[in-house]
């Protein structure tokens, strides 16, 4: 069966995990259908298993060894291991690697023990990949302080080092999903103390017994002050409790009085000798069944009285079923039942106390979470959301992730020192209502997605930044994100739920990489289709119809970002420069920003563009139609043409052939020190551009060509039009020193 783990992706990274003396093991894969390889169709541990019975044992760093494992072409019948594989990295020792497996996977809580152990201390710096159920391997120096196991540090977070492997990037999950690398290239941290430590589970865990506590005067007081004092019983049995348990103190004297003093009858003869006599005498009497605070205690339940804890609310949580996690609805974070129990005390429900974590289980669930502005308030009953879609549904609750900006507007009539910002930072034609326009259109109706990004081209220290940073309070800091060109190509993509995306420094791109950079960015700029996953660092994931607008800045107008000619989705904006600005000398610039960011901070600046913001006219607006052809968009789209001489170049050695196979440009394109995936990539448009279409074989669904064997792309010059036509066949068999 086929796999979609490209072999020759396999023995490459296998070659990167030698040279670092890491050892692996071969694994069973994944077939297409996402069964295991092995061959079982009842296998409990599909994709991870080792092949053949001696496991770790096998371990290897032999590079021949490696290629014998995902070379042998997986087809034959004469290779053992023609179905397909994984690979595993072995821990320990021997590759001096100790690696922490963190499982987030649906129903696993390995998130929320992962936040608690490192909410103190932070998270560790170090190599991390991105396992293929969304959970995560953090690989760490060798240390010999844990042991291979399960729940080593907590639920769900599990230790591998001597004799323990983890399934390794590019390897298949069950899911069909890869494994992939977080941040590959990064060095390895030491395992930090805190987390060398086995959580402790020897011993009977101590029961949470209210009876059985330790309680102070006051925390009695608590209890008493919902108890009538009208059972005769009852009062002459609290002074007993009170005077042994407190033996005879003063304060404990005096609440037994306050106590039966809420009584308001008539006092028996010799009541306060009783008292006195049950407080200071019977107390310290012994008695086969000596009464306890367990009395008071129950009396005070059976009155209402529940002990506090800490400060928590009940209403401060909701219980998510599928993470098996409480999450704080102040800040959205993910909370573990003990927290929970500890923060809020437990619910007297008839008499009978009930853990918060439980009550909050049972009448505060939530079904389905997603993030919309869509959605007034946090919770949403009676709907729940599939593909980021609210639909109804009974017995469903909609937890939305969304907060709106909680800053008060202040008199749009005074953000003139904001609107002269932008007006002399982007001086050109429409360029500064066009910016204004855009983050007015994302403060006003920030669950309309826009369907073009605004690219922000200006030199350094032109204010460009502090223009979206004024802006950012209207929509509220914390549905900004700001991240690095990087961060789309990782796993996780919780940027995309947010009200704004900020790229910054587009230029920080390599060269081959900005055509691909385009295409990762298309539908988180574009949606098309809105529906998307966001697979959180912490918590399970979530689908969200996407509102996001985006922002794209960058020092340099033509080392910024690839645009197509038939482009829709880049407003591009020049910044004027310092000089244009008239902030050419350091002391002029210095003296403005200060200016600005006073009037900014102390004189309600922030508040006057939240208002400001609200209360423009959008009618000339569109958020879908927008987008402008600008000089500067017209200047990158050009640049961007002239970065096809490597295609030239290869074109020009070929002859420009009449036809041309995808084979022959990847091979030179490869010897020119371009990657082969970057060249892929560009391929198709480059080759348009060039002046070749894609030339599709009839015989062929998919349009390739069977030449020597092989199954190949071929494109054929546009103005190339024989008559008649050649046997194609043997024409693109040929060399291309023969064709040339």
């Amino acid at each position: 069966m086929a796999t979609m783990t490209n072999n020759d992706e396999l023995l490459f990274m296998a070659r990167e995990y030698a040279a670092k003396g890491w050892h692996m093991i071969v694994l069973w894969g994944v077939n297409d259908d996402l069964s295991c390889a092995c061959g079982n169709s009842s296998c409990s541990d599909v994709g991870k298993h080792p092949v053949g019975g001696r496991g770790v044992k096998d371990a290897t760093t032999d590079l021949a060894k490696l290629e014998q494992w995902f070379l042998t072409d997986p087809a034959a019948e004469t290779n053992p291991l023609r179905r397909a594989r994984n690979i595993g990295i072995v821990a320990g020792e021997i590759s001096n690697l100790t690696i922490l497996d963190i499982d987030m996977g649906p129903g696993k809580m390995g998130a929320q023990t992962w936040v608690e152990l490192i909410r103190e201390h932070g998270e560790p710096q170090t190599l991390r990949a991105i396992t293929g159920s969304g959970g995560m391997h953090l690989f760490f120096i060798y240390n010999s302080a844990l042991k291979t196991s399960s729940n080593t540090l907590g639920k769900h977070v599990d230790c591998r080092n001597d004799n323990g492997y983890v399934v390794a990037p590019p390897s298949r999950h069950q899911s069909g999903n890869l494994y992939r690398w977080d941040n590959w290239g990064n060095g390895l941290g030491a395992l930090p103390g805190h987390l060398s430590r086995r959580k402790e589970t020897r011993g009977r865990p101590r029961k949470d017994d209210l009876f059985r506590g330790k309680y102070t005067i006051e925390q009695v007081r608590g209890m008493l002050e919902v108890v009538p004092a009208d059972d005769r019983d009852l009062w002459r049995s609290v002074g007993i409790i009170l005077g042994r348990e407190f033996k005879r103190a003063d304060e404990a004297w005096q609440l037994y009085n306050d106590w039966a003093a809420k009584w308001g009858g008539t006092k028996g003869r010799g009541h306060d000798a009783n008292m006195h006599a049950c407080f200071y005498t019977k107390s310290q009497e012994s008695s086969d069944a000596e009464l306890s605070l367990g009395t008071i205690i129950k009396a005070a339940m059976e009155h209402g009285w529940v002990p506090r804890k800490g400060e928590g609310s009940l209403s401060d949580f909701v219980y998510d079923h599928e993470s098996n996690g409480y999450i704080y609805r102040p800040s959205g974070a993910i909370w573990v039942g003990a927290s929970v129990d500890a923060a809020c005390g437990p619910v007297n429900v008839e008499g009978k106390l009930v853990k918060a974590s439980l009550w909050i289980q049972e009448h505060a669930r939530i079904t389905t979470t997603t993030s919309t502005p869509a959605i007034k308030g946090d919770i949403l009953k009676g709907y729940d959301c599939r593909e980021g879609v609210l639909f109804e549904s009974p017995s469903g609750a909609v937890y939305n992730k969304y907060r709106p900006p909680t800053i008060e507007p202040g008199d749009a009539s005074l953000a003139g020192p904001f609107e002269a910002h932008i007006r002399r930072l982007m001086p050109r034609e429409g360029d500064a209502d066009q910016f204004m326009n855009y983050f007015a259109h994302r403060a006003q109706t920030p669950e309309e997605k826009p369907r073009f990004a605004l690219l922000i081209i200006g030199d350094q220290g032109v204010g460009k930044d502090t223009a979206i940073d004024f802006c950012c309070p209207a929509l509220g800091e914390w549905n900004v994100a700001s991240i690095a060109p990087s961060a789309v190509e990782g796993g996780f993509n919780e940027y995309a739920a947010k009200t704004l995306v900020r790229i910054n420094e587009a230029a920080d791109l390599r060269e081959m990489s900005r055509w691909a950079f385009n295409e990762r960015i298309k539908v988180l700029i574009a949606g098309n289709p809105d529906g998307c996953e966001i697979n959180p660092k912490y918590g399970r994931k979530y689908t969200v119809t996407m509102h996001c607008g985006v922002t794209i800045t960058s020092n340099h107008l033509t080392g910024s970002v690839h645009i197509p000619m038939d482009d829709r989705r880049y407003d591009v904006i020049q910044c004027a420069t310092l000089e244009e600005m008239g902030l050419g000398q350091e002391e002029e610039r210095r003296d403005y920003f200060t200016t600005l960011y006073e009037w900014y901070g102390k004189k309600d600046g922030n508040r006057h563009i939240v208002a400001f913001l609200r209360e423009r006219n959008l009618s000339g607006f569109s958020a879908a139609l927008g987008q402008r052809k600008t000089a500067a968009h017209t200047e990158i789209v050009q640049h961007g043409m002239s970065g096809d001489d490597w295609l030239r170049d290869i074109l020009d050695g070929l002859g420009y052939p009449p036809c041309v196979r995808a084979d022959w440009i990847l091979d030179r394109a490869v010897g020119m020190k371009e990657l082969k995936a970057d060249v892929r990539a560009r391929m198709n448009h480059a080759l348009r551009r060039m002046g070749y279409d894609v030339f599709p074989n009839p015989h062929y669904k998919d349009g390739r060509w069977k030449v020597n064997g092989v199954l190949c792309k071929v494109y054929k010059r546009r103005d190339y039009r024989p008559t008649p036509e050649p046997d194609w066949q043997k024409e693109l068999e040929m060399s291309p020193d023969e064709e040339k």
